[in-house]
């Protein structure tokens, strides 16, 4: 009676709500979580201009995701699938890694503590893992709005199990490997020890 409920609990959030919702691969966390970016870089920016000046290189790879970011949005109104999901987690973890970076600089000289450049990257990396790690608890809720299976007792389907599993660590597996590519083309345009000036 139990797996009779669950199943018919399912198919009934299938026919409420639209296909690409329930398996297209989209879900209202991503535009969540990028505001989330959004508004945390903004707070760094604040909190950084009136002790550091970001150099144009750094500045250019800043403002890049954000730009594609906003394009990749307009294009979302039109189609969603999971190449356009996982290409806004790519550019969010690129976003994050040049807000963390921006923020390790920041903390740096108001600080007055010598931090050298290799730390300020491992810093930015982490500061990106951190967000793909948030993006767990997010995806969760709004798989469970949506009307995936997600509890242990609703996953009686093995294919149910693997599309949950896929959802909840696809963000942190491309936070993971992403921030440290973008890590690489950061220390590329962080060579000369004056990339910030005070």
């Amino acid at each position: 009676m139990e797996i009779s409920f669950v199943c018919y609990s399912h198919r009934l959030g299938s026919c409420l709500l639209p296909n690409n919702v329930m398996r297209g691969g989209w879900s209202w966390s991503q535009d969540w979580m990028w505001f989330i970016v959004a508004i945390a870089g903004v707070a760094i920016i604040r909190y950084s201009c009136d002790s550091i000046e970001i150099s144009s290189p750094v500045r250019i790879f800043t403002i890049i995701p954000l730009v594609l970011q906003i394009i990749l949005t307009l294009i979302r109104l039109l189609e969603a699938n999971d190449a356009i999901w996982i290409s806004s987690l790519v550019l969010q973890t690129w976003a994050a890694t040049a807000f963390g970076y921006i923020l390790a600089v920041a903390l740096d000289r108001k600080a007055g503590v010598k931090i050298s450049n290799s730390w300020r990257l491992l810093f930015a990396l982490m500061f990106a893992c951190a967000f793909g790690g948030l993006y767990i608890f997010f995806m969760f809720a709004n798989l469970w709005f949506t009307g995936y299976p997600v509890y242990n007792y609703d996953l009686i389907l093995f294919a149910d199990r693997i599309e949950m599993n896929k959802r909840l660590m696809t963000p942190p597996m491309v936070a993971t490997f992403g921030s440290i590519i973008a890590t690489v083309f950061l220390r590329a345009l962080t060579k000369k020890p004056k990339e910030i000036s005070p």
